[in-house]
């Protein structure tokens, strides 16, 4: 009847929300002899802040003290007759489950035994390795990614560019743990999920990071490789379990900056050969952290209950970097290529390259079409597309002389792509104990950063890069911690994270107009209606951009918890429940013209080095393809849900069996207007089947898309699956005490 009724108090909680128990001691109190000492009081004080967490022992001598903050703790054990016995200076970090046991004499004596260094984690059969502040304040890391200290750990690859290792870089969606593709990994911040629902321009939706902890406010952080507890799910790979740093009752605090100057960077070699000097890349990354109790003189002093962590860090970075373009030349925009010539690689010398009129295509005799060369090789001024003339007026004129062994136009220009970041990051958490059963957090977290760069060095309204490429994030964590009975503990944790992003490839404000474009058609590329159309000549540098795009991305994780002790027992139960949403609209592509030699060759069908021009042909406004991208505004959002139980019975006091069950329901992803495609649907009528008249067609035109959610179609356009049952077992076994 125990073993029922402890069943059935277990499937009771499972109806709660829950959350992973995070840091805990757990052990047994004995007398002398070995026998389990039931109801014993036991007490653990956090020696930072003073604060205490009770509990008391089970009917077979076990106690569970869940949801602690990583730290440095005294456990006092008690009972009735028998001497008081404090273990202190134990070190608890984070995902850990510190086992002390106590066996206690018959007495009235008090005696404190001090415990040093970390503690070996015998409740627990997952593996990870946990990289403690020491690590994260002494190491090497420059730009301050912590990402990168994630590599030390067994059983993870780093797979992104180990240029970009900055903070706002993402690091963590390359990182690949336990064989699993990267991206595919577990990111929690303080035991709440801190992934966002859509990440930057270049980046998917997974391990989007949501807050990005500074350095300097981070305690310490776990890779989990093998992760076998049931509170982890929604993952392949493995888990970044990452902590913030408390409020303790002494003040403490730092102050830094990392800076960068040119006059320490050798040249470019690019420089060193056009006689450039060397450019300046500056970086400047400073700010500040303090942490203690929140005391206000004669009004409020909040040590031993209330306490804060502040933080602020600023960015600003500038990495030099030219390129060399081929732009045309200012002679060819008025129709005249007489200078126009390339390299012979036989003779070793410059020679005419001619351009044909397409509108003389004739038979020369011999039955091969061919045309007649321009005049002068000079394009007459009523031939010249205004359209075009709009457009290549906006190149900038050459500035560099081009190499002899190659055409004459080739790397004739010389451009500045220099990239600037600007990054700020901003955070408050203040930790409250309320009585003897209550703590609560709230914690605010803030970063941005926009990144400009020139990436085609085309100057003004034809450039294409990042015009910005910018982030905002805004982040809200609340936690509650509740004790109803000694051995009966709730925690409701939860994250609110909003991040947006945009991307202009190009400046705007160009007037589309001036082009002869109509105002329907602009009116059609909204926002982006005011870039200058990439027009790629072949042989030449592009001029325009390609739109750009923009994103907000919402997520909310509700992660409470329950945990409960009963004899050899701690069951831990509840609900993992993640909501992610994100609006999308992308006009990568844009407006795009591409232009090559074909229409002012000699031969139409074939090309050669003598003849045609990408540029001629663009002026006689004959582009040889062009495209325009409009995708509609989309509204995304997700549901997942994941019940879960686990039990970490004691089975003896050297082995621990952690059983567990989670079902995970992620759900698919659906668009708020249904504007999404689902299927070619051949037994439909196709719409334009009324303006198609053929004697090859037997009836109608049949065929034709459908969209989600229309015609009895679902919403989504994946099924949900229904049978994710995830069993999960695991054992530990400590043979020796230490």
């Amino acid at each position: 009847m125990k073993s029922i009724r402890l069943w059935n108090a277990c499937f009771i909680i499972l109806l709660l929300p829950a959350i992973l128990h995070g840091q805990q001691f757990a052990g047994r109190v004995t007398d002398a002899s070995g026998a389990a000492l039931p109801k014993a009081n036991i007490t653990v004080v956090n020696l930072a802040t003073n604060v205490t967490n009770a509990t008391t022992t089970t009917g077979d001598g076990d106690y569970t003290v869940p949801y602690l903050k990583p730290g440095l703790y005294s456990v006092t054990a008690s009972a009735i007759g028998f001497d008081l016995e404090t273990k202190t200076g134990i070190t608890v970090q984070v995902s850990q489950t510190v086992t002390i046991d106590f066996a206690l004499k018959v007495g009235s004596v008090t005696q404190t035994v001090t415990v040093s260094g970390a503690q070996l984690d015998r409740g627990q059969a997952d593996v990870g390795e946990v990289v403690e502040n020491e690590r994260i304040n002494e190491l090497p890391l420059n730009g301050g990614d912590m990402g990168q200290l994630a590599q030390l750990s067994a059983g993870t690859y780093y797979s992104g560019n180990i240029l970009y290792v900055r903070p706002f870089d993402n690091s963590l969606a390359a990182l690949a743990i336990n064989g699993a593709q990267a991206a595919e990994n577990l990111l929690l911040l303080d035991g709440v999920s801190n992934e966002a629902a859509h990440g930057d321009a270049y980046n998917g939706t997974n391990s989007q990071i949501g807050y990005i902890a500074p350095v300097q406010a981070v305690q310490e952080f776990k890779v989990v490789t093998i992760p076998l507890d049931a509170g982890y799910g929604r993952l392949q790979g493995g888990v970044i379990d990452m902590t913030l740093k408390s409020g303790t009752n002494q003040l403490h605090g730092s102050v830094y900056e990392f800076a960068r100057r040119g006059w320490l960077d050798s040249n470019l070699w690019s420089n060193d050969f056009y006689g450039r000097p060397t450019a300046a890349h500056t970086r400047d990354q400073y700010g500040a952290q303090v942490d203690g109790p929140v005391v206000i003189p004669k009004l409020f002093n909040g040590r031993d209950k209330t306490f804060f962590v502040a933080q602020f860090e600023n960015w600003k970075e500038t990495i030099p970097s030219t390129t060399l373009d081929t732009v045309p030349d200012p002679a060819w925009l008025k129709g005249d290529f007489s200078n126009l010539t390339y390299y012979d690689a036989t003779t070793q010398s410059q020679k005419p390259l001619i351009i044909y009129d397409p509108l003389t295509l004739h038979d020369n005799g011999t039955g091969a079409l061919v045309r007649d060369a321009f005049p002068g090789n000079i394009i007459p001024q009523g031939r010249i597309s205004p359209f075009a003339s709009g457009i290549l007026s906006l190149y900038p004129t050459p500035n560099a002389t081009p190499n002899p062994l190659q055409n004459s136009y080739t790397n004739n220009y010389v451009a500045d792509t220099a990239l600037t970041d600007k990054y700020r990051n901003g955070l408050i958490k203040i930790d409250q104990t309320i009585g003897a059963n209550d703590r609560i957090s709230l914690r605010y977290g803030y970063w941005e950063r926009s990144e400009v760069q020139n990436q085609t060095g085309i100057p003004g309204i034809g450039a294409n890069g990042e015009y910005p490429h910018g982030e905002r994030v805004n982040t809200f964590s609340p936690e509650w911690i509740h004790t109803v009975t000694p051995t009966l503990v709730t925690d409701f944790k939860a994250s609110v994270i909003v991040r947006g992003n945009v991307l202009n490839s190009g400046p705007l404000g160009y007037d589309l107009s001036q082009l002869g474009l109509s105002s329907s058609f602009i009116s059609s590329l909204g926002t982006f209606g005011h870039s200058l159309p990439q027009t790629s000549p072949s042989e030449f540098t592009s001029i325009g951009n390609t739109g750009g795009e923009f994103t907000v991305g919402d997520s909310l994780a509700m992660r409470p918890s329950v945990t409960y002790a009963r004899g050899k027992h701690t069951i831990h139960a509840g609900l993992d429940w993640r909501i992610l949403q994100w609006s999308w609209r992308n006009i990568r592509g844009g407006t795009g013209f591409n232009v090559d030699r074909t229409w002012t060759q000699a031969n139409y069908q074939s090309g050669d080095n003598t003849s045609g021009n990408s540029i001629a042909s663009l002026l006689l406004g004959t582009a040889s393809s062009g495209s325009v991208q409009i995708n509609p505004l989309a509204f995304y959002s997700q549901h997942y849900y994941a019940p879960f139980i686990q039990d970490d019975w004691k089975v003896f006091p050297k082995l621990t069996l952690n059983l567990g069950f989670r079902y995970d329901v992620n759900g698919a992803v659906v668009e708020r207007h249904n504007r999404v495609d689902y299927e070619f649907n051949t037994s439909v009528t196709n719409p334009v089947s009324s303006q198609v008249s053929s004697t090859a067609l037997n009836g109608p035109l049949m065929g034709g898309l459908e969209f989600v959610g229309v015609n009895g179609n679902p919403r989504a356009f994946n099924s949900l699956v229904r049978t994710n049952l995830q069993p999960r077992l695991g054992f530990s076994y400590s043979p020796f005490e230490k």
